[in-house]
């Protein structure tokens, strides 16, 4: 799928691209090396292409600065695991993601994050967003 990019691809943007599990699955093996990642999923209808199956694939991503998940049907168990993976995030985009609750938070926290979109997450509660 990306062989001939796979060492030198840094940036991916796949936006509105009705990414699948299945296919970050199968391509995240070959781009080690990246970055930037936008999956986000614009169109209400398309949200459920992209669950934990694939967001828990994005964490042999070790070197992911950068991510967008918004508009995706991922839940706490992604994010957890992606902390835990992936080190150096900075910036996190879960724009419309109504999976995700508190659990989210706590795991946000510890990363250093530069820039966070929340917004549009109906399962965050007041004493959550505290934390941050």
């Amino acid at each position: 799928m990306f062989r001939q990019l796979k060492s030198t691809l840094r940036s991916l943007s796949l936006r509105d691209s009705r990414v699948t599990d299945a296919f970050l699955v199968a391509a995240v093996s070959e781009l080690t090396n990246l970055r930037y990642l936008n999956i986000s999923q614009g169109a209400s209808a398309d949200k459920g292409l992209v669950t934990d199956v694939g967001g828990l694939a994005l964490t042999d991503l070790k070197q992911l600065k950068w991510l967008n998940m918004s508009m995706t049907m991922i839940t706490d168990e992604t994010i957890i695991a992606l902390q835990k993976s992936c080190p150096n995030m900075e910036h996190l985009e879960l724009y419309g993601c109504p999976s995700l609750t508190d659990a989210t938070i706590q795991a946000l926290v510890l990363w250093k994050l530069q820039e966070l979109d929340l917004s549009n997450n109906e399962n965050f509660t007041a004493p959550g967003i505290k934390i941050l």
